[in-house]
């Protein structure tokens, strides 16, 4: 697992070479031409903000599985279909308009297109395993046909863009059982509480809309913000746990996915929350920004007891200069009895002394 810590332009070519079974490449914030070089074994790499233009180099990797090459300029991604094996691949902040080189992997889970000009999804090729699609901040005015292509979708992020009738939104998604989450703020059609609501009634199968626990009751459907009274009600008499759909399991709420708002008025007593199970990889990502907090506290840490430490010896230094400078016959009779030579001699013994303690 490598992280660089240079700026190139090229990949290192003498240094990657010996690198036959390395798994793990971070190239992001580097200002890299090519990709050429890479080692075979690769099943993870970043390449993020680096200003490529193309993908070259990536067509040897067979065995890539999670691929991030966010903020570049890339256009399309013609490279990677060799790339079989791909499991996740974020393309977020390029310049695509169309998807036509996003096609035939058998094994993508998720795929990350947010801040592009995609304007339509017709340039999409079918992937049957997709469970996680993020388009956000695109140029969408509709979502016709999205069922055909990601059947077994769970988890959509379409907020940002043209969406303007909730009732093609809801036609078009009806058919995804498995859909559980879907973020559609911040369209025309969301112009109004109600019509979210409105959404979220129609669509039986969702649990999470807009970053907000669904509701539902008997009489009612609601949206509520997480750890309020509704949202926490998941032992009603109706039955206690978990709501869930027909081959669902019942799990927490996807880590991260929810984040406060506005709270809701007049949820019945025995509203009960449908919530998203968390997926792999935003568990796998939770887990590895806190174990980045924990590192950084540490390191925080033991870096202001270095400085107190260090502040201590120079000031003991400090003290015992001036110490000797006040006594003519000790100090000052030996810097001249050494010469002026001897005594930045001395001086500086005394500062590699502290330095060393430290």
């Amino acid at each position: 697992n490598t992280h660089t810590t240079h700026t190139y332009r090229l990949l290192p070519g003498t240094e990657l070479q010996g690198l036959k079974t390395l798994r793990s490449l971070r190239l992001d914030f580097n200002r890299l031409e090519s990709l050429v070089g890479l080692p075979v074994s690769l099943t993870v790499l970043d390449v993020s903000s680096n200003g490529l233009t193309s993908l070259k180099g990536t067509e040897s990797l067979g065995g890539l599985q999670d691929l991030t090459a966010t903020d570049n300029q890339l256009t399309g991604v013609p490279e990677l279909a060799r790339c079989k094996k791909l499991e996740e691949l974020d393309l977020s902040g390029n310049l695509i308009t169309a998807a036509t080189t996003i096609k035939n992997f058998p094994f993508l889970k998720i795929l990350r297109l947010s801040r592009n000009g995609i304007t339509s999804l017709d340039s999409f090729g079918k992937l049957m395993t997709l469970v996680e699609f993020h388009i956000a901040e695109n140029k969408l005015a509709s979502i016709n046909g999205i069922a055909g292509l990601f059947p077994k979708l769970e988890i959509l992020d379409v907020s940002h863009n043209q969406l303007a009738s909730a009732e093609e939104v809801v036609s078009s998604l009806q058919s995804l059982d498995d859909l559980a989450e879907l973020n559609i703020a911040e369209n025309p059609l969301c112009s109004s509480s109600e019509v979210c609501v409105e959404v979220a009634a129609k669509l039986e199968q969702l649990e999470v809309l807009n970053e907000k626990v669904v509701v539902r009751s008997d009489k009612q459907t609601a949206l509520a913000r997480p750890g309020t009274a509704a949202a926490r009600d998941v032992n009603s008499s109706s039955g206690g746990g978990l709501s869930s759909r027909p081959g669902t399991a019942q799990r927490p709420p996807t880590a991260g996915s929810l984040r406060p708002s506005t709270s809701q008025q007049g949820l019945a007593e025995d509203a009960r929350p449908l919530m998203r199970p968390p997926t792999s990889a935003a568990s796998s990502r939770l887990l590895q920004a806190q174990q980045l907090h924990h590192e950084v506290e540490s390191a925080k840490s033991e870096l202001e007891q270095r400085q107190q430490h260090l502040q201590m010896h120079f000031s003991l230094l400090r003290d015992q200069l001036n110490g000797m400078t006040q006594k003519p016959s000790g100090f000052r009779a030996k810097l001249s009895s050494f010469g002026w030579r001897g005594g930045v001699a001395v001086c500086l013994t005394s500062c590699i002394f502290a330095l060393r303690v430290f």
